[in-house]
């Protein structure tokens, strides 16, 4: 039997694989936004379902250990991103 945090933990994680190409990563409050708690949004860190890339940045564990060293690039660049408070830009072979 599934424990609530467990159903809660898979339920978001869907919501998220759902819009990971329209948004790689995200921030807390754009978690928050989705109705993804703080504590929620810890519990899918520690079971392994969200990776924090940056302060308050987080992907879906599945994109960032695929692998593919291009894709983990782009993640990286769209983490510290969204990460800055200013408003910020990749240029250079990172933009492409």
């Amino acid at each position: 039997m599934h424990s609530t945090v467990t159903t809660a933990v898979a339920q978001a994680t869907s919501l998220l694989r759902a819009q990971h190409l329209d948004r790689p990563v995200w921030r807390r409050r754009d978690l928050l936004d989705a109705g993804i708690s703080d504590a929620l949004q810890s519990a899918m860190v520690r079971r392994g379902a969200l990776t924090r890339l940056r302060h308050g940045v987080y992907a879906l564990a599945e994109l960032v250990e695929n692998g593919d060293p291009r894709a983990r690039h782009r993640l990286d660049i769209a983490a510290a991103v969204a990460a800055a408070e200013d408003p910020t830009w990749a240029f250079g072979p990172s933009a492409a």
